[in-house]
């Protein structure tokens, strides 16, 4: 078992802000999914509620002109309601893209100011490694390298 309490306190800080990270990621999303549920619980209890208006009003009818009616007639506010949830949804995903791009920017910068902390400490000890080696430290390599892909002439091969 690695031994988490004698750590590296820049790790133990990294390990702890990626922790609330994703803590707050998981509750944003989970808000999210709540505030979908309950638009789609609000629909669908509209649609119910006009559909069974519908219903009642198709079997009162007395005549084929009044079928009609009631059947057009529920139309225009149904699809009113289709785009009022369309709309509602939008909002909510916007929203949704607008805290997440928030949360990504404020944590990023912490994760990253903690990994370049957690490099400067260990960077003496794993440089002398790497050239001991022979072989190139990570941020070394050469660009096709990093992407997967080399070069020949001006096209990538695959």
């Amino acid at each position: 078992m690695y031994p988490f309490s004698r750590s590296n306190p820049v790790l133990r800080s990294y390990f702890g802000s990626q922790l609330v990270f994703l803590n707050d990621l998981s509750g944003s999303l989970l808000g999210t999914f709540q505030s979908v549920c309950d638009a789609n619980i609000k629909l669908g209890e509209t649609m119910l509620e006009q559909t069974l208006g519908t219903g009642q009003r198709i079997m009162t009818s007395a005549s084929a002109d009044d079928l009609l009616g009631a059947v057009a007639g529920s139309a225009q506010p149904i699809s009113c309601k289709l785009q009022a949830y369309e709309r509602h949804l939008s909002t909510l995903a916007a929203d949704v893209q607008v805290d997440l791009t928030h949360m990504v920017q404020r944590y990023g910068h912490q994760a990253s100011r903690g990994t370049h902390a957690s490099l400067d400490n260990d960077g003496p000890q794993n440089a002398s490694e790497g050239e001991g080696s022979g072989m190139q430290p990570e941020r070394r390599m050469q660009p096709e390298r990093r992407t997967g892909k080399t070069l020949q002439g001006d096209r990538p091969v695959a």
